[in-house]
């Protein structure tokens, strides 16, 4: 309850047609959204997770951009980064 149930064009890009069916089962319903279940979280922190739980990988935040958020302003230090070589 706390994203809701996903939305008829965030199932259609789910992988394989049992997991879609499964997905059609549920009662949609709206999300509760992060800030009322975890409301000790401050703005940023709820903004950076509902960013995070998005059904829909496409519209989901990457790696990259969350690194960017400024909840990590304070801590991140980029010269101690490294980055791996993809394949």
């Amino acid at each position: 309850k706390l994203i809701g149930t996903p939305s008829d064009e965030d199932i259609k890009q789910i992988v394989g047609s049992d997991a879609q069916s499964y997905m059609r089962c549920f009662s949609k319903c709206e999300g509760t959204g992060v800030r009322k279940r975890f409301s000790s979280l401050d703005r940023s922190g709820s903004e950076l997770l509902e960013q995070m739980l998005v059904f829909n990988p496409s519209r989901r935040i990457t790696v990259a951009q969350a690194l960017e958020h400024v909840l990590f302003e304070k801590v991140r230090d980029r010269k101690l980064e490294t980055t791996a070589k993809v394949a």
